[in-house]
């Protein structure tokens, strides 16, 4: 009788640890569908590329509290990456709010030949994103380059913009002072993005 009444507990204790994560699940694809949702209404609300770009890489930065986020319009042609869209996690206004309006600044121009940039030339290959968790530890075909709009950073993922099976360019993540084991559900939602 005791052996029975401890499986049943055992029993009782797996059902509710696969609630539990069954739940995680469920919240975390609610939070990416109201993330894209939120993109999706950033998109239709605004006319104005620029909008609608400081929209998609504020949302995304802000969601998977990264230091950076950029999104970059280019193809292989190209000879170097187009800024379009900037979120930095530093930039705070006095209400302690994230400024992202980008006719406050200058969008920064890119200075590293896509051509010389082993990430991107991968991601060009197999239209994938490129995941790094520690730029000190990354394979060596993808080192030793810079990036092409800001400083050196530690995590990135490079996710590529898909059109006809083309990439006409990119999403970066990036986080610049620590390595970040970046799960798949981010993965995913940038992706998704």
């Amino acid at each position: 009788d005791e052996v029975k009444l401890v499986v049943m507990v055992a029993d009782q204790a797996a059902l509710a640890l696969s609630q539990a994560y069954a739940y995680e699940q469920v919240r975390a694809l609610a939070k990416r569908e109201a993330l894209i949702n939120t993109i999706t209404s950033a998109i239709r609300s605004s006319l104005n590329q620029q909008d609608i770009f400081a929209a998609i890489t504020q949302q995304l930065g802000q969601a998977l509290q990264v230091n950076g986020c950029v999104l970059s319009l280019w193809t292989e042609e190209d000879e170097y990456v187009q800024c379009v869209g900037l979120y930095e996690s530093n930039e705070v206004n006095s209400d302690d709010t994230i400024q992202n309006d980008v006719s406050l600044y200058e969008l920064p121009q890119s200075s590293a030949p896509i051509k010389e940039n082993p990430i991107l030339q991968h991601m060009l290959r197999t239209l994938e994103p490129v995941v790094i968790t520690d730029m000190n530890n990354c394979p060596p075909e993808l080192s030793g380059f810079e990036l092409p709009l800001r400083g050196r950073s530690r995590s990135l993922i490079v996710v590529p913009l898909l059109a006809d099976g083309k990439s006409i360019g990119s999403i970066t993540l990036r986080e610049d002072n620590r390595a970040r084991k970046w799960l798949p559900s981010e993965i995913e939602l940038a992706s998704s993005v």
